[in-house]
């Protein structure tokens, strides 16, 4: 009852400051996957939890409670939403900490764990598909958080100059007159607009919030949230290039406009279907990268450098 009673306070405390951050978030049309992060946040924590609450004992789940204290009682004097929203975020995080700490206590104590009851959706695949470790959910539960000082304005600015450049590099390789526009991007033959090339499903938040998605389901482990933060912007980027140049080649020597409202759901779609390959490419690179390295056995010697290597990294990476 005390364990219910603790984690019910920080939490309802901590949501009356995220809730405003939230309803902004969703008024931004490169944050409209938010919802899919509440969905997926609370179906994998049912799946992975053991159902036992239980109070902080562990020095990280304390020291995240104590910042997220700290963030929480800051926000009202400095009229920042934004640590109060951060307060949220590390109480879920030191309850995903507190709680993968006592199931591992938990699994050593007894020599065969009992078997779990399950029904319904939980039941058969489902569950064997989607079960790991709640520590493995804390970058999703980032997720839900915006990067501060309007800086995720700045990164999807950022990376879409990226695309204009590259765009204009293989169009002007290809003998294609373009010149990007604040509005639109101006050819030879007539004007692109520019909302409608640079689609929401392939915008930075988007592809990073899939490649963190994959992130979670797969079990991968959360200090490797730089890499696929990074692989998400990459995936965007590619994503973004390869729709815009399929676009002005179709426009341009074709006279075909695929952004026009019957042509553009199959080409999103086909456009999506190789980012979506590009990413799980991208969790199978880091995956091939960071995976533990075998000791030679035929001498029996453990070079000292592997063994740095799979203590620093591949002994991190667990149900593969």
């Amino acid at each position: 009852m005390v364990a219910i009673l603790f984690w019910l306070a920080l939490l309802s405390a901590s949501m009356v400051r995220i809730v405003p951050v939230w309803s902004r978030m969703l008024s931004s049309d490169h944050y409209s996957h938010l919802p899919v992060v509440w969905i997926t946040l609370i179906l994998l924590v049912a799946i992975r939890w053991d159902k036992v609450l239980r109070l902080p004992s562990g020095i990280v789940g304390w020291l995240l409670i104590i910042v997220g204290v700290a963030c929480l009682a800051c926000s009202y004097p400095l009229n920042s939403p934004w640590l109060g929203a951060c307060s949220w975020c590390l109480f879920v995080l030191a309850f995903l900490v507190c709680s993968t700490q006592q199931t591992e206590d938990d699994t050593k104590l007894t020599l065969r764990r009992p078997k779990e009851k399950t029904s319904g959706l939980l039941n058969g695949n489902l569950k064997g598909k989607l079960s790991g470790t709640l520590g493995a959910l804390a970058p999703l539960v980032l997720m839900a958080l915006p990067l501060p000082r309007n800086y995720d304005v700045l990164l999807v600015s950022e990376s879409y100059q990226v695309v204009f450049k590259t765009t204009s590099f293989f169009l002007d390789s290809l003998s294609v007159p373009n010149q990007w526009q604040p509005t639109n991007l101006r050819l030879t033959i007539g004007v692109l607009s520019r909302a409608e090339l640079l689609t929401i499903l392939f915008s930075p938040m988007t592809c990073c919030f899939a490649m963190v998605l994959i992130q979670s389901l797969k079990n991968r482990p959360a200090w490797l949230l730089p890499f696929y933060i990074g692989s998400g912007l990459v995936a965007s980027i590619v994503a973004n290039t390869l729709f815009v140049m399929t676009g002005v080649l179709a426009y341009v020597f074709f006279q075909f406009n695929i952004t026009a409202v019957e042509f553009r759901f199959a080409a999103i779609t086909v456009v999506a279907l190789a980012t979506l390959l590009l990413l799980l490419s991208l969790d199978r690179f880091w995956l091939v990268t960071f995976y533990p390295t075998r000791t030679d056995s035929r001498n029996d010697w453990n070079n000292p450098l592997i063994k740095a290597w799979n203590r620093a990294f591949g002994l991190n990476i667990k149900r593969t």
